[in-house]
């Protein structure tokens, strides 16, 4: 379950949130009702404005897959990115030749 906050109107959240009554809130002395009628209200705005849906994961992740092989992963690949040749005429016949006089035949 997730809230939408993307999808949000952020203005007509604005103007909700300006016409609360707050006395309810200032009126008690209690600082435990007083955070769950502000928990309670904010609530209510979010359930208005970002419903909270359902999201389906395609695939759940794979459990070895740890953070740092993540980032190991990642640093992989901007390495192949940053050195990796492009595959150019000339880089495939120097390629060619290179493996040629290797097996003895150039």
């Amino acid at each position: 379950m997730q809230r939408n906050f993307a999808a949000m109107d952020h203005d007509r959240l604005l103007a909700d949130a300006s016409a609360i009554e707050w006395s309810q809130l200032f009126s008690t002395s209690d600082i435990d009702t007083k955070i769950s009628i502000f928990n309670d209200t904010l609530t209510s705005l979010y359930d208005k404005h970002a419903p909270i849906k359902p999201v389906r994961m395609k695939r759940p992740p794979a459990p070895w897959l740890t953070e740092y092989i993540r980032k190991l992963m990642a640093r992989r690949n901007h390495l192949y990115r940053d050195f990796a040749l492009p595959l150019t005429c000339e880089y495939i016949q120097l390629t060619m030749v290179q493996e040629a006089s290797s097996c003895g035949q150039a």
